[in-house]
């Protein structure tokens, strides 16, 4: 029910998954190539001609980066072309990256905090699918939190 709210929500125009984002801890939790945990798309995406090699396309962030040696997991090396271009920009950027001994977590980014709140997200939600107007949105008592949030799709 609330994926299908969502997607209703998003073809409102009202995204409430574009302001969650995936903080890495250890990595263990997040998957390495399908899910935007560094930059703006996916890793399946951004480097295809290198997930195209991977042999373990459902790697965590964690394992991919217990060994320094990414290719390790590939089904053979990088070759010339765009998979050599893919590689060296993959490489630079992943020596970048330090995990933690804390677990991965979602980040609200409309909260200063990170933290989601349901009034934060009420007000996405009005302001993309309400009629504007003058008068404040009223909530029912009777119902939980979660029903009033997703009760406009």
């Amino acid at each position: 029910m609330v994926r299908k709210t969502i997607g209703n929500l998003k073809s409102k125009n009202a995204d409430l998954m574009e302001f969650c984002k995936k903080v890495i801890g250890n990595g263990y939790n997040s998957s390495f190539w399908h899910e935007k945990w560094l930059g703006e798309e996916c890793f399946k995406v951004r480097f295809n001609r290198l997930f195209n090699l991977e042999l373990n396309k459902d790697v965590s962030v964690g394992q991919k980066m217990q060994n320094s040696n990414w290719v390790f997991t590939f089904r053979r090396r990088p070759k010339g072309g765009s998979e050599e271009c893919q590689w060296i920009e993959f490489s630079q950027l992943l020596s970048s990256v330090v995990l933690s001994s804390a677990s991965d977590r979602w980040s609200w980014s409309l909260n200063g905090d990170g933290v989601f709140s349901v009034k934060s997200a009420r007000e996405i939600i009005d302001n993309h699918v309400l009629a504007n107007s003058t008068s404040t949105t009223r909530w029912s008592k009777l119902l939980p939190i979660k029903v009033n949030v997703f009760c406009m799709a």
